[in-house]
Parts: C-alpha cells; structure tokens; sequence
C-alpha cells in the first residue's frame, strides 16, 4: 500500500499530463497481470450479494453489486483496478462495459472503472453516515478507507475531482461517529440503529490517509497522538 500515496499525492490530473517521472514508471507486461481484478467479475464470488441486499434491502429485482451499499466490494475492486490501470497504463478497464457481473444469460450489471467510482460517490453523497455500509445496515470503517482511496487514484487517473467533494464530511463523519472516547476507530456501526461495535484488531490506516488527506493528524511529518486516523484500534493495556 505504501506505492498508493506515492503515485497519487500529486494533484489530481490525467495521466496524458503527469510529469515525465511518473510516465516512466514501469509497466506491467507479466502475462495475466489483470486476472487478479477480473476474478472480482465470476459469479460465485459476486452473488452473495442476491442474499445480503433481497434481505438487507427487500430487493428482490435488482441484484447489481456495484449499486448500493457493498463498499466491500466497490472499494476494494476499485481500488485494486485504478491501481492496476496507474502502474500499467492499461486503459482496458475505462470502456463501457469491461468489468461485466454476469448474473446469468439474461441478466448482466456491466461496470467499468468510471461507474464504480460514481457508484462509491454517490453512496458517499446519500449516506446519513457518508461512510456507508458494506452488507446492509453495517458500516465498517475499514472498508470505506479503501472507498475513498479508490477515488484518490481514479481522481489520480482522470482528473475526476472526486475526493476534495467528499473529504471534508467524510473526515468529519469519522471522527464524530467512528472514533470512541479513547482515539480508537470502532469496529463497525449500523446505519439503522446508530449501536457500534468496539474491535481489538490493529491496522495502520496512515496509507490510507496518506492518499487521500496527507495533511490530516496522523500522516507523515503529523502528529499521530491526536488522531483517530493514526489505528484501526489503538492496542490497550489489556490487550497487550
């Protein structure tokens, strides 16, 4: 994760204007390169998503993961395509339709790196929390870390502009509903109910925050001591 902050804490511009330093940065020529992203397209890695959002959401008609909520899936793929597309220059996944979740020979929900990233977005926009959820009605913090990281690289990309809409309440949100009384991220929180769950696990957020708010407490050169962006849970004398 450490290459994430690096390619993208430039401004935000298309890649036909980086600078010469980023466009030799070298590309991935091994054969199958791309196949970790399209694994995230086979049906039997996707369509858990008919059982969480028929009874998350009493939907039983439109089964597109890439619609609402299922930030585990649109911030991770995103994330891992924009990545992919930075350290390649491989623009096959920006064309309608190239990263297609086939349901069945009828049914298809076809994506491409521009429609999660407004998927992310607009979840963003229309979220109580801004953070949104990942099954329905959960919200785990984690996960939208990867979300709004996935459009620093697609603003890295494409000059979208998306993060700097968004930050601002998104870093708000976070440390008003997501942070408990001792500094540290909570586990998970519904969106239905407001109730969290505290978590003992312990994961350096910083890369994240170090893509997309480099200036917030807790990244490079910051203070860490003042910022729930400094853990994923802070380790507590009980816990060691």
């Amino acid at each position: 994760m450490s290459a994430l902050a690096g390619i993208i804490l430039t401004p935000a511009t298309p890649w036909r204007s980086c600078s010469a330093t980023t466009r030799q940065l070298p590309r991935l020529s091994v054969p199958g390169a791309a196949e970790p992203d399209e694994k995230y397209l086979e049906r039997k890695v996707w369509t858990y998503w008919l059982y969480e959002t028929a009874w998350g959401h009493l939907n039983l008609t439109n089964f597109d993961p890439a619609a609402k909520d299922n930030i585990m899936l649109t911030g991770w793929f995103g994330l891992h395509v924009g990545m992919y597309m930075l350290a390649s220059g491989d623009r096959r996944y920006a064309e309608p339709g190239s990263l297609t979740f086939r349901l069945n020979a009828r049914t298809a929900y076809r994506h491409d790196i521009h429609t999660l990233a407004s998927s992310v977005r607009s979840n963003f926009e229309e979220a109580p929390f801004c953070l949104y959820p990942c099954e329905p009605n959960w919200v785990y913090p984690i996960c939208n870390h990867y979300g709004l990281a996935s459009l620093a690289v697609n603003d890295r990309l494409f000059g979208a502009g998306d993060v700097p809409e968004i930050r601002d309440r998104w870093l708000a949100s976070l440390d008003a509903e997501f942070t408990d009384e001792s500094g540290s991220i909570v586990g998970l929180r519904s969106s239905l109910t407001g109730c969290a769950s505290p978590s003992r696990r312990r994961a350096d957020v910083r890369p994240f925050m170090d893509a997309f708010a480099p200036s917030a407490p807790g990244a490079p050169g910051r203070s860490p001591a003042t910022s729930c962006a400094t853990s994923w849970a802070r380790p507590t004398a009980a816990s060691g």
